[in-house]
């Protein structure tokens, strides 16, 4: 092998090797998706699949819902868009779903409205109203394949109330309440999908105002449903649970001032769950679970930590990592995180920017889309790039002259 095919297969390795160490990135900064005017923004939450990455959040008056994506896993946002409901009646805690070319919203207005996209949320159509009653409450929904699944909570009787669809939202069944045989109150309702099984947990106040956390399950994409279990009892001061699926594994979160967000694991599809297991730093709020490939483990979770301002994830016991704090300010409302089968996470937050008003921003792991050559990596290309040049030249004319 001549010096010259030797120089150019060292350069092309130690190449490799410098960019891929300077490809292995954590978590970036935080990049405001939201307008960034006087309005103020609430309540983001996000969906995942592939590398598209869906948003939304809600105006501060309270009034209208807005939606904004990014085709190459947060590289780039198209412009925002603002969702249509004719009834009216406002916009509280909006939910996104998505699977395959088709995105699920719903939210809480006089009702609940449900807006979809047939095309990867490039175009919405308006919105339809899926409650036949106005007294609701926050609802939720979860995506798998063409079924999908909206819930909220009826606010005259505290019941759980379900609509499904069968062909990608175009069409609903008939709504079906899901706890009529008990009396209590039901609140945090939330809802995951995997295949024929749907998940649904909540936080119900019972005789003596306990508050537990209780789930229920459907094997048959929600014709049928079990009887509640209780998977934590007594859990006074809780202010969130979430759930989240993938294949058999099933996790459901809460949190919990003192020992931090709580997660309790199934790995036979909601039939049973381990032990109650803390995957925070105590003093905890607003946790949120998903649940992908990658994370097939103990999920991904996201949580705030007031003590020190900070954005935290999880992947499970022991694997805490501060992500950076509520910038640009040192509060925030909510937190939630989405991510796809090849690793790639997205946590989307409101803060308060320099002028005072509520932004939603972004934080994104690994800090650059896959296939996206960073600034440092465009400078070690280039540099090879030369050294290989200069090599070459070096060993050409050596060559001229010892001939």
């Amino acid at each position: 092998m001549n010096k010259l095919l030797k120089w150019v297969l060292v350069t092309v390795v130690v190449t490799s090797v410098l960019v891929q160490t300077a490809g292995a990135q954590g978590w970036g900064s935080p990049v405001r998706i939201s307008d960034g005017g006087s309005t103020g923004w609430w309540y983001p939450q996000v969906a995942v699949e592939d590398d598209y990455v869906h948003v939304v959040w809600r105006d501060a008056a309270a009034t209208f819902t807005q939606y904004r994506r990014s085709t190459n896993s947060g590289g780039t946002w198209d412009s925002i868009k603002t969702l249509i409901y004719a009834g009216g009646g406002g916009s509280y805690n909006p939910h996104v779903a998505v699977s395959g070319q088709y995105v699920h919203v719903v939210w809480k207005g006089q009702q609940i409205p449900y807006a979809r996209s047939t095309d990867y949320g490039a175009t919405f159509a308006n919105a339809v109203d899926l409650a036949s009653h106005t007294s609701t409450w926050i609802p939720d929904v979860a995506a798998y394949g063409s079924k999908v699944y909206v819930i909220w909570e009826d606010e005259t009787n505290d019941d759980i109330y379900l609509r499904r669809s069968t062909d990608n939202g175009a069409n609903w069944l008939a709504s079906q309440n899901l706890t009529s045989a008990d009396s209590n109150e039901h609140d945090m309702i939330r809802v995951a999908a995997y295949g024929d099984n749907v998940y649904i947990v909540w936080a119900q106040q019972d005789a003596i105002d306990d508050e537990d956390v209780m789930f229920i399950r459907s094997t048959d994409s929600g014709v049928n449903w079990s009887a509640p279990v209780t998977l934590w009892n007594d859990t006074s001061g809780m202010r969130d649970v979430s759930v989240a699926a993938y294949g058999s594994n099933v996790y459901v979160l809460r949190d919990d001032s003192t020992n931090g967000p709580l997660q309790r694991k199934s790995t036979d599809s909601g039939a049973s769950f381990g032990v109650s297991t803390s995957i925070g730093n105590g003093d905890d709020r607003q946790p949120e679970v998903d649940a992908t490939a990658a994370y097939t483990n103990n999920g991904c979770n996201v949580y705030l930590h007031d003590s020190d301002n900070g954005l935290y994830v999880s992947t499970g016991p022991g694997t805490q990592q501060k992500i950076g704090t509520y910038s640009p300010s040192t509060s925030a409302c909510m937190a939630d995180i989405g991510a796809n089968d090849t690793n790639d996470m997205h946590v989307v937050y409101n803060s308060q920017d320099g002028s005072g008003n509520q932004q939603i921003y972004q934080y994104h792991y690994p800090s650059s889309p896959p296939g996206v050559p960073t600034v440092s990596e465009w400078g070690l290309i280039v540099m090879a790039v030369l050294l290989l040049t200069v090599g070459a030249i070096v060993i050409l004319r050596r060559r001229r002259v010892a001939t």
